[in-house]
């Protein structure tokens, strides 16, 4: 067994994964897709991977629904989200190359997707000179659709376009979100748009020469987010292009990729895995922050039988050592007085 793979944190069971995409809850159950290597452990091929769970935290793998065969995604099934409409799972997801968005309808149970017929839906408008133009993400306005797509202007700015649909197959741009004003980040990846009851919004961004993720917190009125400027939303190393979904309880959940930081991971055969799901709220000063969801208590009562056996072990260990000493020989195997002296290196005592 590898004693480095997660316990707790989602991860495939082999192969490299990134991006979250498209979570949506489907007859109960959190229905979760993923960039995905199916050969090998580096980045490639892109492919949406899936797996499932009933409580958020325990997973059940299976079989990829996306893969990167038709001209307009031969390049990769970047990410992208999901969403329902007549009672079936419709993802919407960047094709690549160029970079388009593309839809995929799929059967009751997200089993099994068919691409549509006329992909791509959305491609960029002519004459366009853009740092991207990826990773749609849904919601519904007005009894239509409205995605997010992340994108920029070379050494310019980094901002989002909305576009909205009655059917998901015909678009209509209705303009840009919001924007940022730094030429270093000048492309937006990413991006999950979250609105709250009172009015308020949060637009979380992945940033690319950051390598981290962003937040820009506002009020959202006529399809744009007036908003300051960004600030971080998680302050590690490895949390980047998290997906959000609103549960039937009202909870809106966010999970993340996380980055692998190790060099050479690629040799244990994976890379990657998921950030614990995290429930994203709003405090009493109107920030929005995020903590663990509660049923990650769970995964503490799984894990309860093993951490019990490793503290008999331990209090074992320790009574060896009490015995020892009452057998009068622990001086000498403790390396004090007529044993091996400690002596000090450094800030360090070895024996």
């Amino acid at each position: 067994m590898d004693e480095l793979r997660a316990r707790y944190h989602f991860q495939p069971e082999k192969n490299w994964m990134n991006d979250p995409n498209g979570p949506v809850v489907i007859d109960g159950k959190l229905h979760l897709f993923y960039q995905y290597n199916p050969f090998g452990a580096v980045w490639g091929n892109m492919t949406w991977g899936h797996a499932v769970a009933e409580d958020l935290v325990r997973w059940t793998h299976l079989p990829c629904v996306l893969h990167p065969d038709q001209p307009y995604d031969k390049d990769g099934v970047f990410s992208g989200c999901c969403v329902m409409k007549d009672g079936l799972p419709h993802i919407l997801y960047t094709g690549v190359k160029p970079e388009t968005q593309c839809l995929a309808v799929g059967n009751a149970d997200a089993s099994h997707f068919e691409k549509y017929e006329h992909n791509p839906v959305i491609v960029r408008q002519e004459g366009e000179e853009l740092n991207g133009f990826r990773d749609p993400f849904a919601w519904s306005e007005d009894g239509m659709t409205y995605i997010a797509v992340g994108s920029g202007e070379k050494g310019k700015r980094g901002f989002a376009f909305v576009y909205r649909s009655e059917d998901l197959k015909h678009w209509e741009r209705v303009g840009e979100l919001c924007s940022g004003n730094d030429p270093e980040e000048d492309m937006w990846e990413c991006p999950n748009f979250i609105r709250f009851p009172d009015g308020s919004a949060t637009l979380l961004v992945s940033l690319m020469k950051a390598q981290n993720v962003f937040a820009m917190d506002g009020k959202y009125h006529d399809h744009k987010l007036d908003a300051g400027s960004l600030r971080p939303f998680d302050l590690g190393n490895s949390f980047y292009a998290p997906n959000t979904v609103t549960l039937p309880d009202g909870r809106i959940v966010n999970i993340g990729w996380m980055r692998e930081t190790v060099p050479g991971r690629e040799s244990a055969g994976w890379q990657g895995m998921m950030s614990i799901p995290r429930e994203i709220v709003q405090y009493g000063d109107g920030c929005v922050g995020a903590r663990p969801v509660a049923e990650i208590a769970r995964l503490h009562a799984d894990l309860e039988p093993l951490a019990a056996a490793a503290r008999r072990v331990q209090h074992r260990r320790r009574a060896d050592v009490r015995d020892i000493r009452r057998a009068g020989v622990g001086k000498d195997v403790l390396g004090r007085r007529g044993g091996k002296q400690p002596h000090a290196v450094g800030d360090k005592q070895t024996v």
